[in-house]
């Protein structure tokens, strides 16, 4: 691997931030998800899901980069506009029959988009000095993984059940990647 292969700490550390901000988005949605859940296996799988959510948030807020030069912006932001939209489009999916559209978000986007950036992490952090992250990153997708097997599976068990075209919508809406219009 090249030296100019690997993040630098400034690309690191809005990573980070980011990943940071979903993590805590989606403990947030998840509890909620789990209060108004008709199917009492689902909603233990989005609660359960939630503490770690919450708990992924914590220990990567951790491996933030302490440098002051970095930390004079507010790195914890969405990563982007996509993900704005996204949690506020999710958070309105609080109706009882809207298993299967909360089911296929998580599975269909949101676990690919983790999966994507936790392994790009990884993958381009330095051995020595990002060791440590890269070892916390590797417990929370084991979580990950966990948390999503679970939801594929109560997916699939659903599948029979008819999903409206306004949870269709909603899922094939959802655009993680699309970039801030701010900037």
């Amino acid at each position: 691997m090249r030296g100019d292969d690997w993040f630098t700490l400034a690309e690191l550390t809005e990573r980070l931030g980011g990943l940071v901000w979903v993590e805590e988005q989606l403990a947030e949605l998840l509890a909620s998800w789990a209060m108004v859940e008709a199917s009492a296996s689902v909603a233990v799988v989005f609660a359960t899901t939630s503490g770690h959510h919450k708990w992924h948030a914590e220990v990567v807020r951790e491996c933030l980069p302490t440098s002051p030069g970095l930390r004079e912006i507010e790195v914890v932001c969405a990563p982007t506009a996509g993900w704005e939209n996204a949690i506020a489009t999710l958070s309105a999916l609080t109706e009882v029959n809207a298993t299967l559209p909360r089911l296929k978000a998580l599975v269909k986007v949101i676990d690919p988009w983790l999966e994507r950036e936790i392994g790009a992490l990884h993958d381009l952090s330095r051995p020595i000095s990002d060791a440590a992250m890269m070892r916390w990153l590797r417990f929370v997708s084991l979580d990950h993984h966990d948390d999503g097997v679970s939801a594929a599976s109560l997916l699939t068990s659903q599948a029979s059940m008819a999903v409206s075209v306004d949870g269709h919508r909603v899922v094939a809406s959802l655009d993680l990647g699309q970039a801030d219009e701010r900037a």
